[in-house]
């Protein structure tokens, strides 16, 4: 037990559910189901939604043209949560906004910065874990302005959004699912490292490659960091997670959830 952790900043219960469901107008009977059930699983639930506001509002969207539907998706769904609540007398539970973080990478838009390994492999369907911009467009920038949206009394129904779930599986590569341990050795990465250095065998030739792991490792914790303050910023005191097939300690993973997380508000993984 950490003494330095409060058992508010903790997930004690947690239910996942895909907006999807939500979608098909004709499964009202299913979807009140749901609902009811959900608010039957007592006060402190917390309710991941797989929201994926990315996929509206990136610059890579690829529901670009469904702004409308999904909208009308969430307040139907927020209303029939309000109401039921209201008629069982109980608190709604606080939302999760789940990010499924590579939904929008497919042709057309592949990374222009792909991952590339220690061995020279590049994976065209797998962006840069370092690649800031990447971060900005697909996670910050859609956060936003799905806020300001769901802070409409009519949508999002008064009903508070408690924290942020980025997961991290990455869906459908054509490569590989994950960030590998042998990612990260893109030329970039190499200059700041050590400006002399211009190839993977300069590392190996002045036996750096421990030190050049430890490097990438701060890195990712910087971009984790930058992800946790923006998201306190958008949502004070906000819960943060992370989902993931399996808890791995590479340097990209390692560093990231060091960042994303604090002494007192440690990440949920």
């Amino acid at each position: 037990k950490n003494p330095h952790v409060k058992n508010d900043n903790l997930l004690k219960k947690t239910a996942w559910m895909d907006l999807q469901f939500i979608e098909n107008e004709k499964q009202k009977k299913q979807q009140d189901n749901l609902i009811e059930a959900i608010l039957k699983s007592g006060n402190d639930l917390y309710l991941w939604i797989t929201l994926n506001p990315q996929m509206y509002y990136s610059p890579k969207a690829r529901h670009l043209k469904k702004k409308d539907i999904y909208w009308k998706t969430i307040k139907r769904f927020t209303k029939k949560l309000k109401t039921k609540a209201k008629a069982l007398n109980v608190k709604t539970p606080r939302i999760l906004i789940g990010y499924e973080i590579t939904n929008n990478i497919y042709e057309p838009y592949l990374p222009q910065k792909p991952a590339i390994d220690l061995y020279g492999n590049r994976y065209f369907d797998i962006p840069a874990p370092l690649d800031k911009s990447f971060w900005e467009t697909e996670i910050k920038k859609p956060l936003e302005v799905f806020l300001q949206k769901w802070n409409n009394s009519t949508i999002g129904n008064e009903i508070e959004i408690g924290g942020i779930v980025l997961d991290l599986e990455m869906y459908c590569r054509r490569t590989t699912g994950s960030i590998l341990d042998t990612m990260g050795f893109r030329p970039e990465n190499l200059q700041t490292f050590n400006s002399s250095f211009g190839k993977t065998i300069d590392l190996l030739k002045e036996k750096q490659l421990q030190k050049y792991f430890k490097f990438l490792e701060n890195r990712s914790e910087k971009i984790g960091e930058n992800l946790r303050k923006y998201f306190r910023q958008q949502l004070p005191g906000c819960i943060i997670a992370c989902y993931a097939p399996n808890i791995s300690t590479n340097w990209f993973y390692k560093g990231l959830y060091k960042g994303l997380g604090t002494q007192e508000k440690p990440v949920q993984l």
